[in-house]
Parts: C-alpha cells; structure tokens; sequence
C-alpha cells in the first residue's frame, strides 16, 4: 500500500487543544510520524476523522472517531477507560505495528492489541469508519492485524459487528457511556444472546431490561415488522460465532445506532447534505417493552388498560398486587398440571415469544411432532415454530413463561402452544360451544323476527370465567324486532338483517349503541366500531368480560359480520342465510365491510317516514333495558 504525504508537524499547535478540526488531509499514520492534539486523520472519501476531543465539560481528553461533518457526534473512543489529562500525548504506531496512545510524561495510555507482528506497519482509517491496522508486505490490502471495529463503544454503524462467541472474552457488544461527560464504560450493554435462538437484550449490568425477541428466520420477532428505507439487518453463523451486522441501502444514508447512558437504545439517521441526526425509533419505546412487565406467565397488550393480564388457565399469583397494579409477581396456573390423559394446548396467536430460558429448540422437527414431543415431556410448558419461513422448527419451554406480549397489526406469524390440564381445556370447549349457541340462537331469534315478528325474549348467558367466577349476562333481544312491522305493521328484511348487526356489535362489546359516547368523538357504537375496524384496532371494542372465555378470532369475526350486517346501502347487507353461513364457517374469507348507516330515533307518529328509511339504512329501535 502506497502511503499518502506524510503528516506537516506544527509545533505551534503541539500544546493547543482549541484546534481539534485541524485536518492534516491524510488517513494513514507510519511509525515515523506522531499526531498530536489539533491534527486529525482523515479518511480518504473525507466521511470519518479521527483525533482528539472533549467530551461535554470534561477536561480529559480522549481520541476518537467522528463523522467529519458532525464532530460532535463520536462513534469510538481508543482510550474510554484511561483519559488523558492534558494536552501533551501523542499516537504512535510501534515497528511491530502497535498502536500506542503516550501521555505528556511518556506514559502509556492505551494500546492496541495485535494478533500477530508486522513487517511494515501502516494505520489506516477507512471510509467505514474503521481505524485498522495492515501490513504492507502482504499482497492483500484488507487483511487487518488489528482494527477498531472489534472493539465497539456505545454506538454501532454500518460495518460494526455485534458477536457471541459462546460467552467467551470475545463477545462484541455495545456499552453505554457513565455520563454524557465521561465515556468510560456505564451501567448498560447491547448485546447478542443465543440460548438455541439468537435475540439481542439491553442488559443493566445482569439484569435484564429488554430484548427483540428470537430470530425467525426473517427478522427478531419482537421487533417491528416493516422495510427499513436506510438500512437492512442482517444475521450470519460463522462457526461458533454468531454474528449480527446492518447494510446501508444508499452510501448516502449515514445511520448509527447508540446505547445511551440511560439504557435507551436509540437508531439516528441523515445524510451527506444535513449537519444533524434524525431519530428514528427508541428502544424501549412503551410499557410492553420492558422485560417482564407482566410477570410469569403474564402477557402484556399495550391497547388495553390495564396492560397486563393472565395467559389463558393461569390467574394471578397475588390478587392484591394486580389490583395496585402491581404485575411482578405474575401468574400461576388455574389447575397445575399432573401430566395425565386430556391435555393438551391452547394456542394464543400474534405474540413476541417467551423468554427462552429454558427451552430446547430443534429445527429439523415440524410443528405437529413438536406437539407430540412436547405432550411426552411433563415438564414441557409451550411449544411454537421456531422460523416463520415454511413453519419449520420446534422451539420448547420447560419453565413459566416470563416477557410474552401481544401484537395485533403487525408480527402476527408468531403463535405460541401452551399446555393446559384438561379440566381447563374442558372448561373452554364449553365455553366455546356456548358461544357458538349463543349465535346460533340469536340467528333464530332473527329469523324469528323474519317470519314472525316476535319477541325474543331474553337471552342468559353463563360465562364460566378463569377466576372461577360466574358472570350473568342478560341480553334483551326484544327491541330488535322489526321496527316498521312493531310500528308501522310494514315489514322489512334488510331492516332485520341491519337490527341482527346492532345485536352482534353490542353483544361483543357489552355497550348499547343508543347512548353511547365517546370522548374522541361524536359516532355512536357502529361508527366508533367502523372506526377501530379502519384502524386496525377492533378488538379494542371487545367487552372485558368477555376476553377470558372467547377466542379472540371469533369475536373479530362476529364483529365483522355485525359490520357488513349494518352497511348504509340496503342492497350491500348479506341475506340471513348467508350471515348464518359466515358465523358458523369459520375458515371462509369474509367482504370487508363499507360505511354503516346510523340510528335515529323517530317518534310513533311518523310513520309517513317508514318506506324512505329503507333507503338510508335509517330505522327506528324500541329497546328494553335489562334490569
């Protein structure tokens, strides 16, 4: 390698430390020459410098690295744990191609150290950000004796590895600085961690704060399910290291990734033309992301209030704290498992998966022989696909599942299996089939409603609840008869089918859609309702007494079919026969449901009115209240 011109020494400004933006216009460093404070190295498409600096107010002095058209951002540091505390020393690169930081008083500050010896030794910073050293005797310009990049600081950038090296003193992480004054390594690290599947964690010392979730095969599952526009993330095994780095998509793009003294992992991008970092996102960024908010076998559903609550067949280990909104103790299970006949699993879909504490994964197993594997261990808790990519992979939990959270919009490939005694797997079924009656009768009660225009009465729903409690439900079915056949003695089936809608919504969500309000604004029950639906969010509609003992799929479903039932155009609402058909096929598509038509009271006098409303999906409820 032909080196560039040499550094121009100016003695001038050896004892100054007011220039550090002073370039020398080089990015190689040879044994006979020595930087001081005030000169740079410069890398060769002027992207990165590196010399010495200042952090915030201190008066130590470190060398570092920096984007050059954003110094005060500094990526690595040489000498975080050892500052220099005047303005005296120096960097050095040995004939056997150490490089040494000295003091003014010719102490050695910090070194390098080298995997081998150089013949002819050259520093050299590279347009990566990567201060390595070569030698140049060899044929080959990119076989490094040394290079700044195993050793990381407190932010990663393109190129920068982060390594498991089976735990060994060779793992490369992140750690965060003490202060924004001092840069010696701080409280916080961010790390890889493979227990079968790798995940990356935010550790406070060994305790840990958060984690992305196991890799599936496509991304960490715990992490945002979108295309990144500055970057792509990329994981390798290479050999017995396990090896996690990113690529920028646009050598315009400049991204860094820095763990900051507070534990908060941070992603900041620009680009060549702007002096300033953009923030893109913050982990942990919300309640959920915390480790094990929720406690063993909890899970965490930031959309909801309280944010916690029990996997199913499990309920909280100390009522009391749960009530103080205390979840550290977490959950036990309702009836423990005795590995006898009848269990099996429950699954509950759309999750970051447990911890992998303790668990075995095997990749070359299916899903159904992980259910069988997993029954003949009785200390087998869950089990759930490893990789997301064909469903391959048999993952295993043998212990309480700590840090499991729930996503709804997006990261839904991931289900987890967890085992249940089979009293409790009986108590669900039941409940299940319940909820299948319930529809059914109601259908009866709408065709009832059809042909004969009938009251149907009252509807007493027992829910067996987790807690063992038992909750009455009383629905009153009787103000959804036909309106114009109740008032008018005209009759309508679109108006039914639209009144069975209302039924179904209200239901599910335990509300009445006269009356109802909402602080955010002014839509009674089936615009609120249309408005989560357009937003993803429509289990948020979902009544809380009910989210223990329905599955989740079918309350959606349900409120779907309700959606399409009170559609504003008469002609866009299905027969009864085919709603009937959506209820009970469960696996069938359903239409996505257009803008519902609203509820307006009329009084008994207008029954000049009774043939337009049919038009505008516009109908009159005479409704009982339950008492």
């Amino acid at each position: 390698m032909e080196c560039l011109p040499l550094f121009i020494f100016f003695s001038a400004l050896i004892f100054s430390s007011t220039f550090l933006n002073f370039s020398m216009a080089a990015d190689t460093l040879a044994p006979n020459q020595s930087p001081t404070d005030g000169q740079t190295l410069v890398s060769l498409g002027q992207k990165f410098e590196l010399g010495f600096f200042y952090p915030g107010s201190s008066k130590n002095r470190y060398l570092g690295i920096w984007y050059r058209t954003i110094p005060d951002t500094v990526l690595w540091i040489a000498n975080r744990n050892e500052p220099l505390v005047d303005s005296q020393g120096n960097l050095r690169i040995s004939s056997n191609g150490t490089l040494v930081l000295i003091s003014g008083n010719q102490s050695i500050i910090w070194s390098s150290k080298l995997s081998e010896v150089a013949a002819h030794p050259v520093a050299q910073l590279l347009d990566t950000g990567n201060l390595v050293i070569v030698d140049q005797a060899r044929k080959s310009s990119d076989q490094y004796i040394w290079q700044s990049f195993d050793y990381p600081c407190d932010t990663r950038f393109p190129g920068m590895r982060l390594e498991d090296n089976l735990g060994t003193a060779a793992d490369r992480y992140l750690t965060s600085w003490k202060s924004a004054d001092d840069p010696s390594p701080g409280d916080f690290s961010y790390r890889i961690e493979n227990h079968g599947l790798p995940q990356l964690v935010i550790m406070m010392g060994s305790v840990k704060k958060h984690r992305s979730g196991p890799w599936n095969g496509v991304r960490f599952s715990g992490l945002p399910a979108f295309t990144n526009p500055a970057f792509k993330p990329i994981l390798n095994f290479d050999g017995n290291q396990l090896i996690s780095t990113y690529d920028p998509y646009s050598d315009a793009v400049m991204s860094r990734l820095t763990l900051n003294e507070s534990g908060l992992l941070q992603r900041f991008v620009t680009n060549e033309k702007n002096t300033e970092w953009s923030l893109m996102y913050t982990v942990p960024n919300e309640q959920c992301d915390i480790y094990g908010q929720c406690g063993p076998n909890g899970i965490c559903r930031i959309n909801k209030s309280p944010i916690c609550e029990c996997l199913m067949g499990f309920t909280p280990k100390s009522q009391q704290q749960w009530l103080m909104l205390d979840w550290s103790s977490g959950c036990v299970r309702s009836v423990p498992l005795d590995c006898q006949r009848g269990e099996g699993f429950v699954k509950r879909a759309g999750v970051k998966l447990p911890d992998l504490l303790q668990s075995v994964v095997n990749t070359s197993t299916s899903l159904n022989e992980c259910e069988t594997e997993c029954l003949k261990n009785c200390s087998c808790t869950a089990y759930a696909n490893a990789y997301i990519t064909g469903g391959s992979g048999c993952l295993m939990w043998f212990g309480d599942l700590i840090d499991t959270r729930e996503y709804i919009a997006e990261n839904t490939e991931q289900d987890v299996y967890i085992r249940l005694s089979a009293s409790e797997l009986e108590s669900i079924r039941n409940s299940h089939k319940m909820d299948k009656a319930v529809v059914k009768i109601l259908i009866s009660a709408a065709s009832g409603m059809l042909l004969l225009g009938l009251l149907c009465g009252f509807i007493i729903i027992r829910i067996r609840r987790k807690r063992r409690e038992d909750l009455m439900v009383i629905i009153s079915c009787s103000g959804y008869m036909s309106p114009e056949y109740a008032i008018d003695g005209k009759f309508s089936v679109k108006s039914d089918v639209f009144s069975f809608g209302v039924l179904l919504i209200e239901l599910v969500s335990g509300k009445k859609n006269r009356g109802f309000y909402h602080p955010d604004h002014h839509h009674n029950l089936l615009g609120h309702a249309w408005l989560l639906w357009n937003e993803n969010r429509v289990l948020e509609l979902m009544d809380e007494y009910l989210k223990d003992s329905c599955v989740q799929l079918h309350a959606q479903r349900c409120i779907q079919v309700g959606l399409l039932c009170v559609q504003k155009l008469p002609e866009d609402r299905p027969a009864m026969s085919y709603v009937l058909f959506m209820l009970e096929n469960e696996e069938g598509t359903l239409p996505r449901p257009k803008q519902p038509g609203f509820f307006v009271e009329r009084s008994a006098i207008e029954t000049n009115t009774a043939l337009g409303s049919e038009e505008f999906g516009v109908v009159t409820i005479t409704t009982l209240e339950a008492r």
